[in-house]
């Protein structure tokens, strides 16, 4: 019969195998965005993934982009990775729990940064866009 501790170390095992998956995934897309970003505005904006808040249940991050030398930018999306890992859930903001996406596995969560990326629409693409047509605007 196992002890309590060998019990608790199991639990402990699984859970970070799961958390980290999940935020792995999180962090490789926000690290391809921000590269794109840097690219396409010839290093004049930053995309940055922040934690903001967490606790036994969850970590809360925003995706930020901000103007290099800028001393504050704009949320273009808040994630939440649960201690169970996936599902990662995208929220209004990082202070209110009103969902507005979910996704299950990492090609879920890749398929909404490719779409981050390419609607014209995006929050990502519109303050880029605005960054690149008003260049000291944010500085």
């Amino acid at each position: 019969m196992p002890t309590l501790e060998e019990l608790l170390r199991a639990s402990l095992q699984e859970t970070e195998e799961d958390v980290n998956e999940a935020s792995n995934a999180l962090h490789t897309s926000a690290v391809e965005i921000a590269k794109a970003a840097e690219a396409v505005t010839k290093s004049q904006a930053t995309v940055r993934l922040k934690v903001m808040a967490g606790d036994e249940t969850e970590t809360r991050y925003n995706l930020d982009v901000t103007r290099n030398g800028a001393p504050q930018g704009r949320t273009v999306a808040c994630f939440g990775v649960p201690k169970k890992g996936f599902p990662i859930t995208q929220y209004a903001n990082w202070t209110e729990d009103r969902v507005t996406a979910q996704f299950s596995s990492k090609e879920e969560l890749a398929a909404f940064f490719q779409q981050l990326a390419s609607n014209p629409d995006s929050p990502l693409v519109g303050y880029l866009s605005f960054l690149l047509r008003h260049p000291n605007a944010g500085a």
